[in-house]
């Protein structure tokens, strides 16, 4: 299975450029790094799906194409190292 570091910038960080199609996609956040919000372009602060230190959050998708890579981004704290795998369709 694929996975990628993402380091936090400033701000929402895309967490890859690549046009892949996935079956499902976990994000895994270390105890060592900050809340870290998943979601979309638009993910923020106050808007996308809030993940605590230690803990992990993953987005099965029951669809045949799958979700694509590229649409999934992340907001935290500059710097946080967050771990993400993936399983391309």
């Amino acid at each position: 299975m694929p996975s990628l570091e993402v380091t936090l910038g400033s701000g929402a960080t895309q967490v890859s450029p690549k046009a892949v199609y996935c079956s499902f996609i976990t994000g895994a956040v270390p105890a060592t790094a900050h809340q870290t919000n998943f979601g979309d372009s638009t993910v923020s602060a106050t808007k996308g799906i809030p993940v605590s230190a230690g803990s992990s959050y993953t987005m099965a998708i029951p669809t045949p194409i799958g979700r694509l890579l590229s649409a999934l981004w992340l907001y935290g704290t500059s710097g946080d190292v967050i771990q993400v795998d993936y399983e391309p369709v």
